[in-house]
């Protein structure tokens, strides 16, 4: 699952690649943290879809914990270690995830998700989502001194960002519950989340393989 091929970058990101001075402070990675995540939609659309899928805030609160285990355990292990990922493969991996939420807010219409199998899946697609994150911030030029405080401020910005859209998305989500329309939204919300994560796969597939965006 861990490609250690270089690849060009690809687009579900907020933030580009640009050479951080050593001296950079890590104020300014807690921001750039904070903007991958607002930035990035790919991840926006898998935390979106956990939030949508669950009936009980509780359920979600965890779901997105055991996604924040998976992604900062990748991020901050593979960055540590210098293993630079192709983001191309990676990015397909994280559409497919985007793609299997969508699944499952499909499967479970009327029916409470199977939460074990359901958690063990979004701590895996964690993991995935970290091995983008670890590429994004590698792609920044991470100078290696205070790595570990850098990518550790990197990532705490990423959850506060996570934690502010999780917000928006449950206030919403509120609403929409409190006008009895959830059950109307969720078939075309899991049908945009399935095609869309394959959209973002079938994307990558075709850069990896020509070298060029399509």
């Amino acid at each position: 699952m861990v490609v250690l091929a270089y690849a060009p970058a690809s687009l579900a990101h907020g933030i580009h690649a640009r050479a951080l001075p050593a001296d950079t402070p890590l104020a300014e990675f807690f921001r750039l943290g904070v903007v991958h995540m607002l930035g990035g939609y790919d991840h926006l659309l898998f935390v979106f879809g956990i939030a949508i899928l669950f009936t009980r805030t509780a359920d979600v609160i965890k779901a997105v914990t055991l996604f924040t285990v998976g992604h900062s355990t990748t991020l901050i292990v593979v960055t540590a270690l210098g293993l630079k990922l192709s983001p191309t493969v990676v990015d397909a991996m994280i559409g497919l995830s985007v793609a299997y939420i969508g699944l499952e807010i499909a499967g479970a219409q009327g029916n409470r998700p199977n939460l074990r199998r359901t958690r063990i899946a979004i701590l895996a697609f964690g993991l995935i989502h970290g091995l983008g994150l670890s590429t994004r911030l590698q792609d920044l030029g991470l100078p290696k001194a205070h790595l570990f405080e850098r990518v550790l401020s990197f990532n705490v910005g990423v959850e506060v960002g996570q934690l502010a859209a999780l917000t928006v998305f449950l206030g919403v989500l509120w609403v929409v519950r409190r006008g009895g329309w959830l059950e109307r939204i969720k078939a075309p919300t899991g049908a945009v989340l399935r095609w869309g994560g394959a959209g973002i796969c079938l994307y990558s597939v075709l850069l990896a393989t020509t070298g060029t965006p399509v």
